[in-house]
């Protein structure tokens, strides 16, 4: 199936766009690695500039969750050694 018609298009070129190797989102989407290299080195310039836009903005969110769910631990770590400290 070319990539241009795989229901996971989206998810295929922002992986490609995103870091991964040819190899590695061939083999995660089931497509075959010259496919996925044909497909991505006929993009154009502006197919390739909105897929890096979102895959900045995406990495973008996932370090912003990141942050928070660490902020969480933390907070939740330093709420159960306050009462700990204070039980004895």
């Amino acid at each position: 199936m070319p990539v241009r018609s795989h229901p996971q298009r989206a998810e295929i070129e922002l992986t490609r766009i995103a870091g991964g190797t040819l190899q590695e989102v061939a083999d995660r989407f089931g497509i075959p690695r010259s496919s996925l290299h044909r497909h991505m080195t006929t993009m154009s310039f502006e197919e390739h500039a909105r897929l890096k836009a979102v895959a900045v903005a995406l990495a973008e969110e996932h370090a912003a969750l990141i942050r928070m769910a660490a902020l969480t631990i933390q907070a939740a770590t330093n709420d159960s050694l306050s009462y700990g400290h204070g039980a004895g």
